[in-house]
């Protein structure tokens, strides 16, 4: 295979391809676009190249030049990607993807999450050296399998971030000693983000946390009502309603429930949307097809939406590994299912978990356990188990509670109609709003009751991030843009024409508008005493007046 390397012929990388037989050409100089088009290299390969490739070469060569990146697309692409990973708190790692015309923006391949450990111990070069180590493990492992075709291309949603080498200049004091310089000495204060002791939680390039409007999350559950071309109806109107996530259920009749016909396995409550059904009849309804998940998520993220699911059983979670979701949800009624929340933490994905019925003993033990078994993201969500819920019964006031009793971040699982427990929920720290979602209540479907439609969510979309930004912090005195308004407040004028001598009256001067005299707090000190000069009707009164 013949291979345009574009890197240091001294690399692990040239020495593996070589010796497997490939006929490597290296270049680190800028290229000639005629001769590498006429050249019809089957891979280009860029690793430690510092100039932009020609846009002909990348359109000549599409699907076929691979960059090796040294951080976690879609953060830090750009320059010192290593450098900004501590700077921006975001998330440590190694990226092989294709080259597109934007920079490190191309579809990625495959991904590698680094764990530094006792960060206090390292430099920034000793972090970069495993780093490097890393890519160039990583691409040995897999390189058989590019040569094949043999991958899933992922597109880097997000929005992510991205640095030119001028983006440095200003904290270039805080390497005293070069790339030598340790972690630890790194002020606190430099880190975005350090003045939380909840961390962010990043998925697919999206941050979640307390600094970013709320992560939302559109629940499909059962609302397809068993048509595929509705659920994929489902997927493209969530999108265009504005959330971040799509979410569905991953289970069957059988891995939920026995199909038993006795009244343990009927619901008869009478306030339930479901009375009068057997359990195993209901998920028989609700589920999704296993075979439907795929074109689900696709659709998703072509969409630009994050795409997750709620496993039931460990078969479910082994599926979803299977198509590479990025995070999971437990949901109310397996909160308390122990080996569940193992499973889904084993696999060291992001776990949101809804905290309907649960008890503090029964929730502690629940992330006791997620963190024992490599779960370090975990998002609790504060939650009714009731369908629909009311806002009488919602008590949100326990999420500012549960996020300091558990140092996790909170959110809400919404049951109820309309935006305004979500809302109020933002206003109270919730990171996370989840609400089931349908094209139409109308319609029907197992729980399209309760579910919002499109230009609900849109609403919601809206409100919550609006709630957001109202938040801002502690202020007192006017703000920037309020400063324009000052000169509307009050303040004392002459109401009539004074002679100098006069005495000031209250039928002479006047506290009002606009503020361009003396403040009201001085017009009880100013009555009685005289003018010093003539004063016209209209005028503010001035210190030197009296």
């Amino acid at each position: 295979m013949k291979i345009l390397m574009l890197g240091p012929s001294n690399s692990k990388i040239y020495k593996h391809l070589f010796a497997f037989g490939d006929h490597v050409i290296c270049c680190q100089e800028k290229l000639d676009i005629e001769e590498v088009i006429s050249a019809n290299y089957d891979f280009i390969l860029s690793y430690g190249y510092r100039y932009i490739l020609p846009k002909e070469i990348v359109h000549f060569y599409k699907n076929k030049i691979i960059n090796l990146h040294i951080s976690y697309l879609p953060w830090n692409r750009g320059a010192d990607p290593n450098f900004w990973s501590f700077m921006d708190d975001t998330p440590k790692g190694v990226s092989i993807h294709f080259i597109d015309e934007g920079i490190d923006t191309g579809d990625v391949i495959f991904q590698e999450r680094v764990n530094f450990g006792n960060i206090e111990k390292h430099t920034f070069d000793t972090t970069y050296q495993l780093l490097k180590e890393t890519i160039e493990n990583l691409f040995i492992a897999k390189w058989a399998d590019i040569k094949k075709g043999i991958y899933n291309k992922k597109k880097q949603l997000g929005l992510g971030s991205y640095h030119k080498v001028k983006d440095k200049e200003p904290y270039l004091h805080i390497l005293s000693e070069g790339w030598s310089t340790k972690l630890s000495t790194l002020k606190k204060q430099k880190l975005k983000g350090s003045e939380s002791k909840v961390e962010n939680i990043y998925v697919e390039g999206l941050k979640i946390g307390a600094q970013q409007s709320p992560f939302i999350i559109a629940e499909m559950s059962g609302n397809h009502n068993q048509s595929l071309e509705r659920a994929l109806s489902i997927v493209e109107a969530a999108a265009q309603s504005g959330v971040h996530a799509l979410k569905i259920q991953t289970y069957k009749a059988d891995t939920m429930t026995l199909d038993v016909d006795n009244q343990d396995f009927h619901i008869s409550d009478p306030e339930s949307l479901w009375k009068g059904n057997s359990l195993y009849s209901l998920y028989q309804e609700a589920y999704t097809p296993w075979e439907w998940h795929k074109p689900i998520f696709e659709r998703a993220r072509e969409l630009g939406m994050i795409a997750f699911s709620t496993p039931f059983d460990e078969t479910a979670v082994d599926f979803l590994e299977e198509l590479e979701v990025p995070l999971y949800k437990i949901a109310s009624f397996e909160n308390n299912d122990i080996p569940l929340i193992k499973k889904v933490a084993s696999t060291g994905k992001p776990m949101i978990i809804s905290t309907g019925m649960a008890t503090v003993a029964e929730l502690d033990e629940t992330i006791r356990a997620a963190r024992e078994a490599g779960c370090k993201d975990i998002i609790l969500l504060k939650c009714t188990s009731t369908y629909p819920a009311t806002a009488d019964n919602t008590n949100i006031l326990t999420i500012p509670h549960m996020k300091d009793l558990f140092d996790v971040q909170v959110g809400l699982s919404d049951h109820t109609m309309g935006t305004g427990v979500a809302v109020a929920s933002v206003a109270l720290g919730a990171t996370v709003i989840e609400k089931h979602f349908t094209l139409s209540r109308a319609d029907g479907g197992v729980d399209s009751a309760f579910s919002m439609e499109t230009q609900e969510m849109k609403a919601l979309v809206e409100e919550t991030e609006r709630a957001w930004q109202a938040l801002g912090s502690v202020t007192y005195g006017p703000t920037e843009k309020e400063k324009a308004s000052l000169k509307f407040r009050r303040s004392i004028y002459v109401a009539e024409d004074i002679k100098a001598g006069e005495k000031f009256t209250k039928e002479n001067i006047r506290v009002i508008r606009p503020g361009y005299g003396l403040e009201p707090k001085y017009y009880e000190i100013v009555l009685g005493k005289e003018a010093k000069k003539d004063l016209e009707r209209g005028i503010p009164l001035r210190l030197g007046d009296f």
